[in-house]
């Protein structure tokens, strides 16, 4: 069985899945939002990409949509990290090239010339 297919039935099966191999991949996705009405584009973003749940859940989700400046980002990136995360792949909000530039600063990263 694999992961995906596990989801629906809950902690305990996972949990066992997470058992039955020598080294679960763990990966977590994040969007986020940096810079001018990072917080109003984040969640925007999600309530939208969500709204195929309707509009009262997709109200829901994007409310919980916090990672929207530098130190959030810091955070969710420490904490992926301290959770044992193999992977983290952050989904920028924005189409503006200068989203990357702020994501390199909040988290310490050099540019790749």
């Amino acid at each position: 069985m694999t992961l995906p297919t596990m989801l629906p039935h809950g902690r305990d099966e996972l949990l066992a899945w997470c058992r039955s191999v020598e080294k679960p991949q763990v990966a977590a996705n994040l969007w986020y939002a940096l810079g001018p009405d990072a917080e109003d584009r984040l969640r925007g973003y999600v309530y939208d990409y969500m709204h195929i749940f309707g509009a009262d859940g997709a109200k829901s989700l994007a409310a919980l949509a916090t990672c929207s400046s530098p130190q959030a980002l810091r955070s969710a990136a420490e904490s992926a990290a301290a959770a044992g995360d193999d992977e983290l792949v952050l989904v920028p909000t924005s189409t503006d090239p200068t989203e990357l530039d702020r994501t390199r600063e909040a988290l310490g990263l050099k540019a790749v010339p």
